[in-house]
């Protein structure tokens, strides 16, 4: 029987590992920076290797290898979470690594106009709030029903806003 690719060897002694610190893949990583490896003559990433043999196969609810501390190369089992999409952009976005809004670059509105638009549309057809604010009447429908700057409050202060400045 041949020897163990090294970043197999790799992979196990960081699983044995009692640390809560980072352990960084030092082999290849993707352009994002994600370590990747092969297991069973497929290529993967190196995190949700580790997942699968800390704390088994994902599940339908739950098949992403997520991290807990924010490092894509990091491959400490501690850190590596089986969670669905949903709950590795919560973690994302409460950490600050998610932009939204217009931490977007692409973003065609600001919080004060999609606030606008939700006060608005009460006595405007979607149409018209389309029109005026230079999108089209989807984006608006998605704002009205929350599937689009779901997260900005009617009553949130906006940072300048005349509530703001003293």
């Amino acid at each position: 029987m041949g020897r163990k690719p090294l970043h197999m060897l790799f992979i196990e002694q960081a699983l044995a590992q009692d640390t809560n610190e980072c352990i960084v893949w030092p082999f290849a990583k993707t352009k994002d920076g994600y370590g990747t490896t092969a297991a069973c003559g497929k290529g993967t990433t190196a995190h949700r290797v580790v997942a699968i043999l800390a704390h088994g196969q994902p599940t339908s609810a739950r098949p992403h290898a997520a991290h807990l501390c924010h490092n894509r190369a990091c491959i400490n089992r501690r850190h590596i979470v089986w969670a669905s999409r949903q709950e590795n952009c919560q973690h994302s976005v409460a950490d600050g690594r998610f932009g939204r809004g217009t931490q977007i670059g692409s973003a065609k509105l600001t919080e004060a106009e999609v606030l606008q638009i939700r006060a608005l549309s009460k006595n405007m057809k979607q149409s018209q709030l389309a029109r005026q604010f230079g999108v089209n009447q989807t984006a608006i429908g998605k704002i009205l029903r929350g599937e689009r700057w779901g997260w900005l409050e009617q009553n949130t202060q906006q940072v300048g806003s005349p509530a703001n400045i003293e």
